[in-house]
Order: C-alpha cells, then sequence, then structure tokens
C-alpha cells in the first residue's frame, strides 16, 4: 500500500512540474504562476490547508488550485465534484455540510 501511495505522490509531483509555467520575465511584468492542464488527482480532504480559483483573465485556463499542508499545489478541474465538494469541505473550515456546491476562496496562494 505505501508503495502504491509513493507512486501516486510522485506521478503528482511530476504532473505538477508538468501543468504550471515558470512566472513572466520583464522588468515590469508580475510574476504569475498558471495552470496549463488540470489532472485528477485527488488527495485526502484533510491534508489540504487551502485553494484558489484560477479565472481566465490571466490564464488560459479556468481551474482551482489546491495547495496542501506539505505545500504541493495541483491544479483542478473546477466543474468536477471532488473539486466542489473539497472547496465546501474546506469553506466549512474542514467539517462537510449540505451538497457541496460553493465556490469561494479560503485563502489567496
Amino acid at each position: 500500500m505505501k508503495i502504491v501511495l509513493a507512486l501516486h505522490f510522485s506521478g503528482a509531483l511530476l504532473l505538477l512540474l508538468l501543468l504550471t509555467e515558470s512566472p513572466n520575465q520583464g522588468a515590469e511584468a508580475l510574476p504569475v504562476t498558471c495552470c496549463l492542464k488540470t489532472c485528477d488527482i485527488k488527495v485526502r480532504r484533510e491534508q489540504i490547508k487551502n485553494y484558489s480559483i484560477q479565472d481566465t483573465p490571466l490564464c488560459p485556463l479556468k481551474a482551482v488550485r489546491f495547495v496542501t499542508k506539505k505545500d504541493f499545489t495541483f491544479c483542478s478541474d473546477p466543474s468536477s465534484s471532488w473539486a466542489i465538494n473539497t472547496m465546501a469541505f474546506l469553506d466549512n473550515s474542514g467539517t462537510f455540510k449540505g451538497n457541496g456546491t460553493t465556490m469561494n476562496n479560503t485563502s489567496p496562494i
């Protein structure tokens, strides 16, 4: 079981490297990190510390950026039931209530 979990985490880390791009370079550019793709990684909700919603004006894709307690960031489809339920869980201070359709940020990244 530990090997499977380690392989999932290793795969998730590799996806993280592939799904984010480096900040913009330039004299007056502000650093922006965007999700370029979403993935189907499902982390236990208790291991996630916050999330933010990436909207399309600055980045090419609408996504939810989840950050784990170990500072691992991954991008999910904001319309997936897992992402919606996880955001609701975080919005309710770690206790699952209701149908989980809220889309509020807990804190920016």
